[in-house]
């Protein structure tokens, strides 16, 4: 027993004494690389310059939602065209994170922050030129540029948490970077039907530019959060390998499955809502912005409880709980629909019932498929990110195509969503990472 702890005893002094000799020798070697190693991994991004950054993809993705029926008249063009602008940032909504997070790998999350937002309001400026020259295409290209590039908000943030918090902490701040990623559609929409109001439709994406230069400006001083000695080479191969293992981690895919699921609903209310509110129930962009805006309520309360509550339930039941107060939303929409007594109080109360509990899932989900793969969280993330926003883009694209009575369409789609979720929970996702809940 005594030989063996004192062999013990000193495989730990040998142990110590490499990790001694090789920081001594980084130190000989690059004295600047070894100081900027041992102060980055003290460094923490600003939260509220966090809460900035993540809220950009939801900002750029549907702050001009309220002009969605006037873009109609404007290019002359249908109900389901408009809404493909929304789904085509979507699209590259989704290839951004697997874009991105190499380059955030190998170069930094500092420099791949600063890139997504210059590109993004390149893309911008593109949405801007289509107004006087009248080209829908310009709209179109520039939507996607915007979406490829901005799209890599949340994937950055989430990496940017995971870097320097851990555990309940990483927990808290997640949920509070996910409440200010959700309410900023809100917010935008709100801002988004005053200026289609007073303004005009082209007023949306000239907000959207400065607002896309103010927080590239803040980026700038933005702290590195990975290590240099972290850094990973940018190989292709390389990268395939890191995706094509994110991807095999089905821990990892079903936790995006179930992100998507509920994110595909946040963007079905954003496609849908507009037409019913301007359409069937006759409100203006800012009646209807402002209203939104109101339901959007329903997710900040959703997101302090979850927040509270998460140190008394843990993550998995956490999830559940969200599941089932979403799926509950969207069946009494369905009733009210079937007896025909939808009203603008109705209608938005249930909005806010299902906004209620989306942070649950979002918090939580996103935090469990990021752990399940800790070796290498920035890829867990982009994948857990792709397989939400795509779903999320399958989702707008399909109910664009779909000639149906609004309130059904919205009603089903929440409903079966959520039901998806549920069902790959509890046959799927409770049993594989219920030793990380």
């Amino acid at each position: 027993m005594q030989k063996d702890t004192l062999s013990y005893i000193c495989y730990l002094q040998q142990a110590q004494t490499e990790v001694l000799c090789r920081d001594v020798i980084s130190l000989l070697q690059s004295p600047h690389v070894y100081r900027n190693q041992m102060t980055n991994s003290k460094e923490k991004p600003s939260i509220v310059l966090l809460f900035a950054f993540i809220s950009a993809a939801p900002i750029n993705a549907v702050l001009y939602a309220p002009a969605l029926p006037h873009l109609t008249h404007y290019f002359k063009i249908t109900k389901n065209q408009s809404q493909f602008t929304v789904a085509l940032f979507l699209f590259g909504y989704a290839l951004s994170p697997l874009l991105f997070g190499p380059i955030a790998n190998s170069y930094g999350r500092k420099k791949a922050a600063i890139t997504s937002m210059a590109v993004g309001s390149l893309g911008t400026v593109f949405c801007i030129m289509s107004g006087p020259l009248e080209e829908f295409n310009f709209l179109i290209i520039g939507r996607l540029i915007s979406g490829i590039s901005i799209g890599a908000t949340v994937t950055l943030s989430y990496t940017m948490i995971n870097d320097v918090f851990e555990g309940a902490t990483a927990r808290r701040i997640t949920g509070y970077c996910v409440m200010s990623f959700a309410i900023a559609p809100g917010i935008a929409n709100m801002i988004g039907g005053l200026i289609t109001t007073y303004i005009g439709w082209l007023g949306c994406f000239v907000f959207l530019l400065m607002f896309n230069v103010i927080i590239l400006c803040y980026l700038l001083q933005l702290p590195e959060t990975l290590p240099h000695n972290k850094k990973l080479p940018f190989k292709i191969g390389v990268i395939l390998s890191g995706y094509y293992d994110a991807f095999r981690n089905l821990n990892v895919t079903v936790s995006g499955l179930i992100y998507g699921s509920v994110l595909a609903i946040l963007y079905g209310l954003i496609a849908l809502l507009p037409f019913i509110a301007m359409q069937n129930l006759r409100m203006t962009s800012s009646t209807f912005g402002l209203i939104f805006f109101l339901s959007y309520l329903g997710y900040f309360f959703g997101t302090t409880l979850a927040n509270c509550l998460s140190t008394r339930i843990n993550s998995l039941s956490s999830v559940v709980v969200g599941l089932i107060i979403i799926f509950l939303g969207g069946g009494f929409l369905l009733i009210f629909s079937i007896f025909n007594m939808i009203t603008t109080i109705i209608l938005f109360s249930l909005v806010a019932i299902v906004m209620f509990g989306l942070p649950f899932v979002f918090i939580n989900a996103s935090i469990l498929g990021i752990s399940c793969h800790a070796h290498d969280k920035a890829n867990a993330s982009s994948v857990l990110t792709f397989i939400g926003i795509f779903m999320a883009f399958l989702t707008v694209t399909v109910l664009g195509y779909i000639h149906f009575n609004y309130n059904y369409t919205l009603a089903l789609s929440i409903i079966i969503l959520s039901a998806l979720a549920i069902l790959l929970y509890f046959k799927i996702y409770r049993k594989r990472i219920k030793t990380l809940g």
